[in-house]
């Protein structure tokens, strides 16, 4: 269960840091501040992802793969409610997460949980 959210938060990370330097404008000032936000405020919302993950395993939905779209996109829609700026990066960021969860492959697993993180130390250090 841990390696499923680390994957999916990983790569909605990365998603979401995208996505916020390419629709949000942001303040020079504040950048890396915002860019905290962004990611704790995913990663919190990634436990509701990976809670609403478990739940879809036990009533047996994940055969019915793309039933879950649906759910996750609905899912970052009323995560991004109390922060409608970021609406678009908490839905594509939820669409991601249940997206990447049928990787099974270790190695692809691993860069998909770091991609996020070191997307977000490398735009840290360089701005």
């Amino acid at each position: 269960m841990l390696v499923r959210y680390l994957k999916g938060a990983g790569a909605s990370l990365f998603i979401g840091m995208l996505l916020f330097f390419l629709t949000v404008p942001f303040h020079r000032d504040y950048i890396k501040t915002q860019l905290l936000f962004v990611a704790l405020y995913n990663y919190f919302c990634c436990l509701l992802g990976a809670v609403l993950f478990f739940v879809l395993t036990k009533v047996k939905m994940e055969s019915a793969y793309w039933m879950g779209f649906p759910l996750f996109i609905v899912l970052g829609f009323l995560a991004s409610l109390s922060f409608p700026p970021l609406y678009f990066i908490f839905v594509a960021g939820s669409f991601v997460f249940y997206f990447v969860q049928p990787v099974k492959n270790k190695v692809l697993s691993s860069i998909l949980a770091v991609s996020g993180p070191l997307l977000l130390v490398i735009l840290l250090l360089v701005i």
